[in-house]
């Protein structure tokens, strides 16, 4: 999954053609045990059940935007990780970790970081949206030895009231990779935004080679729906 970039984005700046898988998460879930909100609330799942979807009302036409009602970026945490805002000192870290390996984009084209001074620009850009409750973004710390590191990042956009919908993207540091990071962090942003912000289906896509994401999605509980041939060209 690329790092919170719509796929239109994507299809400006890769010179390939590639087969594009689309996934999608139940209408809800159940929290899992040992996910934690800020305000230290624990839903458990069902025993030997995993995630469980939840019923929401179908969405009528004359659904009022709920906007004004969400929360916004509030800070999660699971386990092992913290999902907090973002501040101006991860503009370094951006760089650093995504923007200087070309493997983080190998798959989407699309690089924010590839300088410091786009890195410091995303990273402005994400603060100062903060101010709106519709916008979701992340960085994912890992916790080590009592004190966290820099992971990666995870955020929610294109968020579409009429539709219920809303679509997620992440990236999490090459060195970390194979730790469970990604689906980890995936599941505490899905449930987050089902559960409390109350959109009934978060969605995302990967390239068909990235069996990566893939898998992080799939650990997520969420589920593939469609595959569009050459979908980045």
């Amino acid at each position: 999954m690329p790092a919170c970039a719509a796929r239109k984005t994507c299809q400006k700046v890769l010179n390939l053609s590639v087969e594009i898988l689309y996934f999608s998460s139940p209408r809800g879930f159940k929290n899992p045990a040992g996910a934690v909100w800020h305000n230290g609330a624990v839903w458990q799942s069902l025993k030997g059940q995993g995630f469980c979807c939840l019923k929401y009302k179908p969405i009528k036409k004359d659904r009022k935007d709920r906007t004004e009602d969400m929360k916004g970026t509030i800070e999660l945490e699971t386990g092992r990780l913290r999902l907090r805002r973002y501040r101006p000192e991860d503009a370094a870290l951006l760089y650093h970790y995504l923007g200087t390996d070309e493997k983080m984009y190998e798959f989407s084209g699309w690089n924010p970081y590839a300088t410091p001074e786009m890195a410091e620009s995303s990273v402005r850009g994400f603060i100062d949206s903060y101010e709106n409750p519709s916008f979701h973004g992340w960085a994912i710390e890992l916790k080590e030895n009592s004190s966290f590191i820099f992971a990666g990042t995870v955020g929610a956009y294109d968020y579409d009231p009429d539709a219920g919908t809303i679509e997620v993207g992440l990236s999490v540091r090459r060195d970390l990779w194979g730790r469970g990071i990604a689906g980890e962090s995936l599941r505490a942003v899905i449930h987050y935004l089902t559960r409390v912000e109350k959109i009934p289906c978060v969605r995302a896509w990967c390239a068909a080679p990235n069996t990566g994401s893939k898998k992080a999605m799939e650990k997520a509980g969420m589920y593939q729906t469609s595959v569009e041939k050459e979908g980045l060209r």
